[in-house]
């Protein structure tokens, strides 16, 4: 059983912060959807990202880049991606019992999309896992 952070950038996970640190026993996935201007960034924030989770002692590569195709700031051009890199990646986890995301509070596109990606893709896990969501703009 497993939890899965679908977020859409490097770094979102910082407001998940309380959620991931109450979970720290359990077996959650961190899965980011938005690709980055050159490979070397999206290299260079992931392996940011991966210090963060070493740091509070989770395994770094659980951290796990999508490589969607679909540019930051623009995933909701291109949601039919966006979903088919989304489920290809919870095909390699195992089961999943709880999806994690941002809130839809449209502060940015991106992470919106994610929201409604946790909304389709629970609807079409088995057991239906509920969703968490966490504010990045209005608390």
């Amino acid at each position: 059983m497993a939890i899965v952070h679908l977020l859409a950038h490097f770094d979102d996970e910082y407001a998940a912060l309380p959620l991931i640190e109450a979970r720290r026993d359990q077996d959650q996935w961190f899965l980011y959807v938005a690709d980055y201007a050159t490979p070397a960034l999206a290299a260079a924030r992931l392996a940011e990202t991966r210090v963060l989770l070493a740091g509070l002692g989770l395994d770094p590569g659980r951290a796990v880049f999508l490589e969607s195709g679909v540019p930051d700031g623009g995933l909701h051009r291109d949601p039919a991606r966006v979903m088919a890199a989304i489920s290809r990646g919870v095909a390699a986890l195992p089961t999943v019992d709880r999806l994690v995301c941002a809130a839809w509070e449209g502060g940015h596109q991106d992470h919106d999309v994610c929201a409604a990606a946790a909304v389709r893709l629970a609807r079409d896990l088995p057991g239906r896992p509920p969703i968490d969501q966490f504010p990045l703009y209005h608390g």
